[in-house]
């Protein structure tokens, strides 16, 4: 095992994570202050364990069966000690510590404490390897301080890019540091036999191929981390599956033209896209499924083909409810707009809370997000103010364990209403 050097803070996600590899191969390492061993109690497999306790570090479990540990050993002063002094801070009810048989200083907490920066664990590490700096080679630790499953989800802001001209590039987008997702939208025209049809408005025209320029965009957000997808349906457009062959047959052209297939057309130029998202919102309500499966069979080859969907908020969806079932989206973005029966209204979070928990409690879905509104005039209804948003409503909905976060439509209602500059810190 490497050493540990002193006064070496693990700051990042990769850091927690190698010290994790370090416990799962040297877990037996004997120390002068006791035995180091790593136990698993649930959760993923050993080979998973570093991916699980690093998105702990960040708060964001990847279920609630994640990877457990326990603490044995307490030091409260320490704990009350730690500052508080960053803007990067994370919920603090609900946070425990989660090491056994190791060396650790846990962070004790109460709920009523508000946020701990992220900056507050550093301390502690730095006293943890003071601890252990006389063990040979270097004692295997790790200060992990996991969340509860069911409270302190962080979660990340979706887009959809595409539908006026006026709302900037696509590279641009990516640039503000705001989004996780985004969503290009839309391919309008599709299915039935007809030639299909991008429409991003007025960003390029892609009957003389100036769409290809796209591709900038995506690569550019692609190296920022944040996954591209391309949007299908939309609320206007002539778009229908009229059987399973027809079915087949989009899915081959989506896999050609914008998955890493064989095509020579590629409308928005050589980028590879991270998947397709599912806007579908008339046409016919069949084979959506079939399209799904087809979409999603092309994940076996060399890369993996993210599947997302924008039902609306009345459960289950009129068009997507069967290709939900399939249980082969990683996320889905429910618009919780447009629909009074299930969305926010007047001040009243109730309808909105139930039929959030209906959708995450019945859609097996990686992580599912509040699909809302970014202004007033964005749509019919359903908006929400950012302070009711950020103070009544997230606090809720964050305990689901498939809390994604929230989607947003569009970039270019984001751009007048600076909403996503308004909530991003509590989502």
């Amino acid at each position: 095992m490497r050493k540990k050097q002193k006064g070496a803070v693990p700051r990042s996600r990769n850091d927690f994570a190698n010290l994790v590899r370090d416990l799962e191969q040297d877990g037996s390492s004997s120390c002068k202050k006791g035995e180091a061993d790593v136990r698993k109690v649930g959760g993923p497999s050993s080979s998973g364990l570093e991916t699980s306790l690093a998105n702990s570090i960040e708060g964001v479990p990847e279920s609630p069966s994640q990877t457990a540990l326990k603490v044995t050993e307490t030091d409260a002063k320490l704990a009350s000690s730690l500052p508080v002094t960053t803007s990067e801070e994370v919920p603090k009810e609900g946070l425990e510590p989660v090491l056994e048989s190791v060396p650790v200083i846990p962070v004790v907490l109460e709920k009523s404490s508000g946020v701990l920066p992220s900056s507050a664990l550093e301390p502690a590490v730095r006293e943890l390897q003071n601890r252990v700096e006389d063990c040979d080679e270097g004692a295997p630790f790790i200060l992990v301080a996991a969340f509860q499953t069911s409270l302190g989800r962080r979660g990340g802001i979706a887009i959809y890019w595409g539908q006026n001209g006026n709302e900037g590039t696509l590279a641009e987008a990516c640039a503000t540091g705001k989004f996780s997702y985004v969503n290009i939208a839309f391919l309008n025209k599709f299915g039935n036999g007809q030639t299909p049809e991008i429409n991003l408005a007025g960003h390029c025209n892609p009957a003389s191929n100036t769409c290809r320029a796209v591709s900038n965009g995506i690569h550019a957000c692609q190296k920022k981390g944040i996954k591209v997808m391309l949007s299908i349906g939309g609320g206007i457009g002539n778009y229908s599956i009229a059987s399973a062959e027809d079915a087949k047959n989009v899915s081959v052209y989506l896999w050609n033209n914008f998955l890493g297939g064989n095509s020579s057309s590629l409308p928005l130029g050589d980028a590879i896209l991270d998947g397709i998202d599912l806007d579908i919102e008339h046409g016919s309500t069949q084979y959506w499924d079939v399209l799904v499966r087809n979409l999603k069979s092309y994940s076996k080859r060399s890369r993996k083909v993210y599947i997302t969907g924008a039902p609306q908020c009345p459960f289950p969806d009129r068009f997507l409810g069967a290709a939900l079932n399939t249980t082969l989206f990683d996320y889905v973005w429910v618009q919780f707009y447009n629909n009074p029966p299930c969305q926010y209204s007047s001040g009243n979070t109730e309808n909105l809370k139930n039929y959030w928990n209906r959708w995450t409690t019945s859609v097996n879905a990686e992580k599912i997000f509040l699909g809302l509104p970014a202004a007033p005039l964005a749509a019919g209804s359903g908006y929400i103010p950012p302070e009711v948003l950020t103070s009544e409503i997230i606090p809720v909905i964050r305990k689901s364990p498939k809390y994604g976060g929230v989607m947003l439509w569009s970039k270019y209602w984001d751009d007048q209403s600076g909403y996503s500059d308004s909530v991003k810190e509590s989502i």
